[in-house]
């Protein structure tokens, strides 16, 4: 703790606390410890035109939520409702274009040692329609059974996004790292179509609808297959439900990034 090696100073009082409970100097030397190393950080989304609120809002509560579980004991992220609140009533609301003043400023406003600035600087979520056209199957397990046609789709998804988060000193102004952070996803959805009980249909091949013929063929083994693309019909709502999972990968990434910097800002 004299040398200043605050948090080699925390795991080795932990330890301590760990052997004896009863130490009599262990809980004040480490209250002592907590007390010099703490650091408060307040998180301050900045905002983009060319972003949808509704993205910038969800993933900056996600990275909030993230780091909300962070476990180093140095670290306080203040309350986000709060620090909005406190910042629109002072017209602090950070832009894309943002100066050293404003954010000292805001520091001082809010009680934080430090400032994380997050932004979303690119994103885009895109899904693609394909019509693989009729296919053909039969009411049953046979090709005697009553010929019938079905309907097989697809859907791509595409997601990418570009998140910078910036920490800067808030009595200084000083930047003390930049980080971007990029995460692109695929995905797609194949289903299947039939317009009456298609838990009859098996699926197969026939060259003609009222003749029977030699190359005519019912693919039981296929049949699950089948079904299971006639149960995975979407809803309309798959791509707001893959958003948010993409979101939420993307907070952990940032969480980590975050972690790891302010361990070498404050170490």
């Amino acid at each position: 703790m004299e040398e200043g090696r605050l948090r080699d100073a925390y795991k080795a009082l932990k330890k301590i606390e760990a052997a004896d409970p009863s130490f009599k100097d262990s809980k004040q030397m480490l209250e002592n410890c907590l007390k010099q190393g703490r650091i408060t950080v307040a998180y301050v989304a900045v905002d983009r035109e060319n972003i949808s609120n509704d993205v910038e809002k969800e993933l900056g509560a996600l990275v909030v939520q993230s780091l909300l579980e962070n476990k180093d004991p140095f670290l306080v992220l203040l309350d986000r409702d709060y620090t909005s609140k406190l910042l629109e009533e002072q017209k602090l609301g950070m832009t894309g274009l943002y100066d050293e003043k404003s954010l000292i400023k805001a520091g001082e406003l809010i009680g934080a040692k430090y400032i994380l600035l997050g932004e979303i600087i690119e994103y885009s979520a895109d899904q693609k329609l394909n019509d693989y056209g009729f296919k053909k199957g039969y009411l049953g397990k046979t090709i005697g059974d009553t010929k019938v046609k079905y309907r097989q789709w697809n859907k791509k998804f595409s997601l990418q996004i570009k998140y910078r988060m910036s920490m800067v000193d808030a009595e200084t102004g000083e930047t003390l790292f930049n980080s971007v952070y990029p995460l692109t996803k695929q995905s797609e959805l194949e289903w299947a179509e039939y317009n009456g009980d298609f838990k009859m249909v098996y699926p197969g091949n026939w060259t003609w609808e009222l003749l029977r013929t030699s190359d005519d063929r019912v693919d039981v083994s296929k049949y699950a297959e089948l079904q299971k693309l006639f149960n995975q019909k979407p809803i309309g709502n798959e791509l707001n439900q893959l958003r948010t999972s993409f979101l939420i990968e993307m907070s952990q990434i940032v969480k980590r990034g975050v972690e790891t910097k302010i361990i070498e800002v404050n170490p």
